[in-house]
């Protein structure tokens, strides 16, 4: 930081920056999950075919069609278990 912006650093501060940028990540993560869920679930409620889904997911969240795949299966398939379970609620990793 003190070369790009002139701020004198100490170790402890550049630590508390990456710790800081490190929970960041795993909100946006947490949040991108959370939103690819409930438009699966949507989609799912609605009739629509899990491809479609899955392009739907892929463009509305610019991922590629391996993870927008990967994203619809699991979910996909964690609603059908929650429907047959009577489950309510998924912890998301």
């Amino acid at each position: 930081m003190e070369n790009d912006y002139g701020i004198a650093t100490s170790v402890e501060m550049r630590e508390d920056l990456r710790l800081m940028c490190n929970l960041s990540d795993l909100i946006e993560e947490r949040g991108l999950k959370r939103g690819i869920k409930a438009l699966v679930e949507t989609c799912k409620e609605l009739g629509i075919s899990i491809e479609e889904t899955q392009a739907r997911v892929e463009k509305k969240f610019e991922l590629s069609e391996k993870a927008a795949k990967e994203f619809v299966a699991k979910f996909w398939e964690y609603i059908y278990l929650t429907k047959k379970n009577g489950l309510t609620k998924m912890l998301l990793r």
